[in-house]
């Protein structure tokens, strides 16, 4: 086969093979055309502030109220979740695990006087011996 026959052949093989490319990039550009308009339309929700617990959070809200009915009658869980505020989100706050959290409330383990007095500061849950069954001072 003569040589300038081959090239006009891989001429119109490689034509045919930018038409098909072309017409998926069409394709991806609706379907990304398509995708865009649906992330406009839909409400989108906030992120969890790294500042703390604004009340604005539809997220945490709802967890908040998820966990309204758990510890039903502990004045912890009500300060918690008075303050919009889960044990969770608190504990995140402060910079502890949730399970220091639990434990602490119980009396299984110790909890400092300064963490006590900034939990009291952000739910309102007085930072006493009363409160916190093994208080250090």
């Amino acid at each position: 086969m003569p040589r300038a026959e081959q090239l006009r052949r891989r001429i119109a093989y490689l034509t045919k093979r930018i038409e098909r490319d072309q017409a998926e990039i069409l394709m991806w550009e609706e379907a990304l055309r398509k995708l865009e308009t649906i992330e406009a339309e839909r409400p989108t929700l906030k992120r969890p502030s790294q500042s703390g617990n604004t009340g604005k959070d539809m997220v945490n809200a709802a967890r908040v109220r998820i966990s309204g009915g758990k510890g039903e009658g502990d004045p912890f869980v009500s300060a918690l979740n008075a303050s919009n505020f889960t044990m969770r989100s608190l504990a995140e706050r402060l910079g502890v695990s949730h399970a220091l959290l639990s434990q602490a409330r119980t009396g299984k383990i110790s909890i400092s006087a300064e963490l006590a007095s900034r939990i009291e500061e952000l739910t309102g849950f007085k930072a006493s011996r009363k409160n916190w069954p093994k208080l250090r001072d």
